[in-house]
């Protein structure tokens, strides 16, 4: 158990890791249940004015009052569902943007010539295999002994001479 004291090490910070990415995953999934709302409201107005059509004795105002019912119940409907689908959406890019993130990060100080040490992600996010790959690959290239530059320098001469090479 978590001492209340101690305080967690890779903790996630109240801020979106990449919103770019996760703004349009939202965006998405909403669309997917607007689309959805629209037509489940367009299913059950078509239901009703068919019944509406069928009892021709009923009065003039019925149509007027379905449509009045169909557009309170979607804008109900839209309210009540639309956040909730939005909060489960972004908890769900947590899980999926922040190892991401995180990656990016410890990849870039990398590339500057760093050494961040392991790459860490939280338990229970996504990509846990793809963090032991890059850590695995990270530690293979750092154990391979450097290369000295006058050899490096030579093979780029060496390569500039021949020119492009063509996959055979």
């Amino acid at each position: 158990m978590n001492d209340p004291q101690t305080p967690r090490r890779y903790k996630r910070k109240n801020r979106l890791p990449d919103p770019k990415f996760q703004l349009r995953w939202i965006g998405t999934i909403l669309g997917y249940c607007a689309l959805a709302l629209i037509v489940q409201t367009l299913v059950v107005g078509a239901q009703v004015a068919q019944s509406a059509d069928d009892f021709a004795q009923a009065e003039a105002n019925l149509l007027q009052l379905i449509n009045g019912i169909l557009i309170r119940s979607f804008l109900m409907a839209a309210v009540l569902v639309l956040p909730c689908l939005a909060l489960m959406a972004l908890k769900r890019t947590f899980v999926t943007a922040g190892p991401l993130y995180r990656f990016e990060q410890h990849l870039k100080q990398v590339a500057a010539g760093e050494w961040p040490g392991e790459c860490r992600i939280r338990e229970g996010d996504e990509h846990q295999n793809l963090c032991a790959l890059i850590n695995a690959a990270l530690e293979s290239a750092r154990a391979m002994e450097p290369l000295e530059s006058s050899t490096v320098d030579e093979d780029r001469e060496e390569q500039a001479q021949e020119g492009p090479r063509l996959a055979a």
